[in-house]
């Protein structure tokens, strides 16, 4: 098994799907997508309605911890009779493992997604291995 593969492995979700009551409010789990290239992986997080202030991104030891709170969207003159749409805060947490540089993960959020790279570490990246006569 490559270094690759393990890193890969160990992207793995630390917090159960579910909804999570609580005072005072819900907690969300957002959907998540990865996807890899040749020099990074690319954790992309569903965070409907949520801002960039109101988002947290942390990362401590080897876990990797996104929080983000979404407010009910009020509007002058109209009264909310009906939503779908959730309110509360949104949680979750990812193992990266050792294949990940932390000193250069960066995230961008637009249009409520979240993307955030994980570069890969030096002895993590698929390089080719020159054959030299001899």
């Amino acid at each position: 098994m490559t270094a690759e593969t393990k890193t890969l492995e160990k992207i793995e979700e630390q917090t159960p799907a579910a909804v999570v009551e609580s005072k005072p409010g819900r907690v969300y789990t957002p959907r998540a997508d990865v996807y890899e290239t040749g020099q990074a992986y690319i954790l992309e997080v569903d965070l409907p309605g949520v801002t960039q202030e109101s988002l947290d991104i942390s990362l401590e030891k080897e876990v990797l911890t996104i929080k983000g709170a979404r407010e009910v969207a009020s509007y002058e003159g109209y009264k909310r009779e009906y939503g779908e749409y959730g309110v509360g805060r949104y949680e979750r947490s990812f193992s990266l493992g050792e294949g990940v540089e932390h000193d250069k993960i960066e995230a961008k959020l637009e249009n409520g997604v979240l993307a955030v790279t994980l570069p890969k570490a030096e002895e993590a990246v698929a390089r080719r291995i020159e054959i030299k006569s001899g």
